[in-house]
């Protein structure tokens, strides 16, 4: 099957959905670890906790007093939580245990605890922070069943998410694998290039021409065998072509514009903007000799008819 064009770019933007589907697959993959992961360090923060600030422990229990069935270590742990709101009710403690935590798993992730008891709530960051973080786990903490004496507590992260695409490895593997491919094409696309201008057809006296391959050339045929090219100024007779540049497409133009091939001085001299003059003449000469150079090796000739102007002949070898 031959690979035309649309066909390699159809091919390619389905090799780059796969590689961008794959990786928006690891990015959501890996932020499910870090949220899986914070929620490990949140317990690990709260129980350092109670191991750092927590000295002494005196329980006593009497059955008359806890007239719920509301286990006791609940209601422990419940007392552990009303203790530190009491001694840090902005829980900087905690806040910075949680954070020291999460840093260990990834340490671009942000943090921010937050707590609600007797009504009243509080978040260690401003609400705008609040709005974008993920609440990664909440523990609810009872000594009875009201409500309102409840202690909630809340782990929040945030980790940006070019860091998440950043900070990890197989993206930058993946990201390589879809621009390898269109990174080689385009180098063996220059080389090509490359190659084929540097390419030339030799002629009888062994000259190299060089050519140029246009995919909008437009060939005219100006006289038996003779094709001009007016979009890249380009003259060809059987394989041989020759490039004009400079005054050469000016004259040459003039000269096939004519149905004789033939231009007067005074022809000439309009292309400069100039009157006819000696000065004139002598110049059009030297341009005309620079003309004929140019395209003799195609045959052609520009005959100069004593006092009149130039005109062009076509296969002057073969009527000789």
């Amino acid at each position: 099957m031959k690979w035309t064009k649309p066909k390699r770019i159809f091919a390619y933007i389905i090799y780059a959905l796969i590689t961008i589907i794959v990786i928006c697959v690891n990015f959501n993959t890996k932020k499910i670890n870090i949220t899986e992961s914070a929620k490990n360090a949140f317990a690990n923060a709260i129980n350092k906790e109670k191991d750092l600030y927590i000295s002494q422990i005196n329980v006593q229990y009497h059955q008359k007093n806890s007239p719920n069935e509301i286990r006791g270590e609940e209601k422990k742990n419940w007392s552990d939580q009303a203790y530190f709101i009491a001694k840090d009710s902005e829980r900087n403690h905690l806040d910075s245990l949680f954070r020291d935590e999460m840093h260990k798993i990834n340490k671009y992730t942000n943090t921010a605890i937050g707590y609600s008891y007797n009504g009243k709530k509080y978040n260690s960051r401003d609400e705008k922070f609040i709005s974008k973080a993920t609440l990664v786990q909440e523990y609810k903490f009872r000594k009875d069943y009201n409500n309102k004496s409840d202690i909630i507590l809340q782990a929040y992260i945030y980790t940006p998410a070019y860091v998440l695409l950043l900070n990890n490895i197989n993206t930058y593997i993946l990201f390589a694998v879809m621009l390898i491919p269109i990174t080689c094409y385009i180098i063996y696309n220059n080389r090509n290039k490359k190659e084929n201008l540097s390419k030339g057809i030799n002629n009888e006296d062994g000259n190299l021409i060089k050519q140029r391959k246009y995919q909008s050339t437009k060939w005219i045929e100006i006289h038996e065998g003779y094709y001009w090219d007016n979009n890249h100024n380009t003259l060809r007779y059987n394989n041989t072509q020759v490039i004009l540049s400079g005054y050469n497409i000016k004259i040459f133009r003039k000269f096939i514009s004519k149905e004789d091939f033939f231009l007067s001085h005074a022809d000439i001299s309009k292309l400069y903007e100039k009157v006819e003059s000696v000065e004139t003449k002598d110049r059009a000469y030297h341009l005309i000799k620079s003309l004929k150079e140019c395209i003799a090796i195609l045959d052609i000739n520009v005959v100069s008819i004593r006092g009149k102007g130039y005109k062009l002949v076509f296969n002057y070898d073969s009527c000789q």
